[in-house]
């Protein structure tokens, strides 16, 4: 909202790069408005960004172009809840439960997530030259760290 308002009211672009977080140097404006749309579109629950961030992203970019942003904010919305519930799931698994976390919602992108893991595995060990044993060696590994 800041960066909006900070957009709308003639602060230097710049300036709001920094605000976001971004190097003013290095970012150009079409950029920082996608990356400020986006961001603002996934805070609403896929809701409509600030009227002002949706004027200037329809007149600084074509239908189609909106469109593949409006997918990448899908995406990355579905891709972060997901990985919110797997983590809820394996909380649940420590005896941890997740408050409003539904088991069912678990085991389904459990589900998901292990069987789409293992092709990837399979594939990721191929091409690092690791049998499968070392690679889920260090998979097991990777996820006790975390845990």
């Amino acid at each position: 909202m800041h960066q909006e308002t900070a957009l709308a009211t003639g602060v230097d672009i710049r300036e709001v790069a920094e605000i976001s977080g971004m190097d003013p140097d290095s970012v150009d404006e079409d950029h920082l408005i996608a990356v400020m749309w986006t961001q603002s579109r996934a805070e609403a629950g896929l809701g409509a960004a600030g009227e002002h961030l949706e004027r200037t992203l329809a007149a600084r970019f074509t239908d189609q172009q909106r469109r593949d942003l409006d997918t990448v904010v899908r995406t990355m919305t579905l891709s972060n809840l997901a990985g919110n519930t797997l983590e809820a799931f394996v909380r649940r698994a420590q005896g941890r439960k997740v408050p409003g976390s539904r088991l069912f919602d678990e085991l389904v992108i459990g589900g998901v997530y292990v069987a789409g893991s293992i092709p990837t595995g399979l594939r990721t060990a191929r091409m690092r030259g690791k049998s499968v044993r070392e690679a889920a060696r260090e998979a097991a590994a990777t996820i006790r760290a975390s845990a």
